[in-house]
């Protein structure tokens, strides 16, 4: 889940949270393209990004968005990724579903015992080029 802060036509800040998933190094998220997100964001593309998982792990961002079509170099690997992840393709939850690709020109991240979290993710050692 990611926190998504658009800007209403009146320069008006809205956050909303968006099912969201990290890929290459960015977010994918997706909306209704009737919500009133979906038409900041083909307005005003720069975004305010956030995730926060807890107080173990927190990433913040600043950046653009776009609208993913299926020309998209990532498309078919995003969908493929989310319909594995939720049982079911995101282009069946509605009519105009809109998935997007985040693009930060800012973005800090924060974890509380680092090592321990990395651990209990699956993942012992950053760095190391060896088994």
């Amino acid at each position: 889940m990611v926190s998504v802060a658009t800007v209403t036509a009146r320069a008006e800040p809205r956050i909303s949270a968006l099912d969201g998933h990290f890929l290459h190094g960015t977010w994918t998220f997706s909306t209704s393209g009737t919500a009133a997100k979906a038409r900041h964001m083909q307005a005003r593309p720069a975004v305010s990004v956030a995730h926060v998982d807890n107080e173990e792990l927190a990433v913040f961002s600043h950046g653009r968005v776009e609208q993913m079509q299926e020309s998209d170099p990532y498309w078919e690997e995003t969908i493929r990724h989310w319909t594995a992840h939720y049982d079911s393709s995101p282009l069946e939850w509605g009519d105009d579903i809109r998935m997007y690709r985040y693009h930060p020109h800012w973005m800090v991240a924060y974890a509380w015992k680092r090592t321990e979290l990395l651990a209990r993710r699956g993942i012992h050692s950053l760095g190391s080029t060896g088994p």
